[in-house]
């Protein structure tokens, strides 16, 4: 009897940690659900004269190219696309994912090329010959041949990016030496031609949705460790 009494938590203090670990489990349930929703969001984009659009779902997890004839997929491609882009004349197809760039033909679901890095943003020239791509840290510019960039910038934070129709500029947005930046850059060398500071950001942390499962992951694992540790404690302490 005396082992029973005082090899357990006193009964509030269970309580207590098994509600905290119970309501942080909850948290993170509902946190990773809408994260998914805020991250896995379905894109559209249509070519200028129509003939083709391109659509990523979030059900199937996947993307598919449409002709205007017909609301049947011409071919689909099972990774969610986060960006897209489509050429003018809808022959190519420029899309980033979590893990990589692709170009496609219009002709089937079979990419390009592809190049292995994180995409946020994409945009793809009026004829495809040159496509715009950011990740979390950089800019970089391609051409429709192959998938070694042609140039790169550091600009952080998932910089916004778009390219002229004719494919001569590129104009990005983003965080560098904790200031806001737009930047006009020259398409064939990369150059800034010029450079609008916004001003310094905020202390504040950065796109703070993007984290928010991460948070109560470690807070999770924080307050289990808690649990235990004061489990141990509170026997070592009565023996």
């Amino acid at each position: 009897m005396y082992k029973e009494k005082y090899t357990s938590l006193p009964p509030l203090r269970s309580t207590l940690i098994l509600i905290t670990a119970i309501a942080a489990v909850i948290m993170l349930l509902v946190s990773g659900h809408a994260s998914a929703w805020v991250h896995y969001d379905s894109h559209l984009e249509i070519s200028s004269d129509a003939r083709f659009i391109v659509a990523s779902f979030t059900v199937s997890q996947g993307f598919c190219l449409f002709s205007r004839e017909d609301n049947q997929p011409l071919w689909s491609y099972e990774t969610l696309m986060g960006c897209m882009s489509i050429s003018d004349n809808g022959d190519y197809i420029a899309a980033g994912a979590s893990n990589a760039l692709y170009l496609f033909s219009n002709q089937d679901n079979q990419p390009l090329w592809s190049y292995s890095e994180y995409i946020a943003y994409v945009g793809i020239s009026s004829d495809g010959t040159y496509i715009v791509a950011s990740t979390f840290f950089n800019v970089l510019t391609f051409s429709k041949e192959n998938n070694t960039p042609l140039w790169s910038i550091f600009l952080v934070f998932e910089p916004p990016v778009a390219i002229s129709a004719g494919g001569d500029y590129v104009v990005a947005r983003g965080i560098k030496d904790r200031n806001e930046e737009l930047i006009l850059l020259n398409r064939e060398t990369g150059t800034p031609l010029w450079i609008y500071n916004r001003g310094r950001v905020p202390d504040t942390p950065i796109r703070e949705v993007s984290y928010f499962p991460w948070f109560w992951c470690i807070l999770l694992v924080v307050l289990m460790s808690i649990g235990v540790q004061l489990l141990i404690w509170q026997r070592r302490r009565r023996f």
